[in-house]
């Protein structure tokens, strides 16, 4: 199959429905950054839409040629227990292995509502997006242009996702400049 497959650039990882079969946040998030990616050209594996003609057809090797060709996996959650979930945990493991085996690719999660702290211990030091934010989505996909275009052997970006403490004084940075540059130029 996987011969059969163009490769894809980026692997959306998440949970698509709850135990009562309800279409989940990370569902909804997916989508939107699966939109975002494929308008600025991207071969982005969705599998709520790259598999609905796959139906009749066993799935299971079209996701892990897709893990398998991916330069990028976005772990897209808004609860660790999604983030743990079966399918979901079973796909970023094993991505995280290809990246530790030394194939060059990158694992970006994208959190909204759940600390980077609530992540599985081996996601925790990952760099990732804090997708309630304002201008997360552009951040995304600057981040992920820059290491299609300037990707080398580094395994993964490893820092921490965001520091709080920082984020507040960035904040309480940029309320002044508002502040000095209304008080300078007035209102209007």
């Amino acid at each position: 199959i996987s011969s059969k497959e163009e490769p894809f650039d980026i692997f959306i990882c998440y949970k698509e429905t709850d135990a009562i079969g309800n279409r989940t946040e990370d569902s909804v998030l997916a989508f939107d950054i699966y939109k975002k990616l494929t308008k600025e050209g991207y071969k982005v594996f969705y599998s709520k839409i790259t598999l609905e003609d796959k139906l009749g057809s066993e799935y299971e090797p079209y996701i892990f040629a897709a893990l398998y060709s991916a330069k990028v996996m976005l772990v897209v959650t808004t609860s660790k227990e999604n983030c743990e979930s079966a399918w979901v945990a079973n796909e970023w493991k094993r991505y995280l292995s290809l990246i530790d085996n030394g194939s060059e690719k990158y694992i970006i999660s994208c959190v909204k509502g759940i600390s980077p702290k609530e992540l599985p211990s081996e996601l925790q030091n990952i760099q990732g997006i804090d997708m309630s934010k304002i201008g997360a989505m552009q951040d995304l996909l600057y981040g992920i242009e820059k290491l299609f275009k300037y990707s080398n052997s580094k395994k993964a970006i490893e820092r921490p996702i965001y520091d709080e403490d920082e984020d507040e004084d960035e904040n309480e940075a940029e309320e002044e400049t508002e502040e000095e540059t209304e008080a300078e130029e007035g209102p209007f």
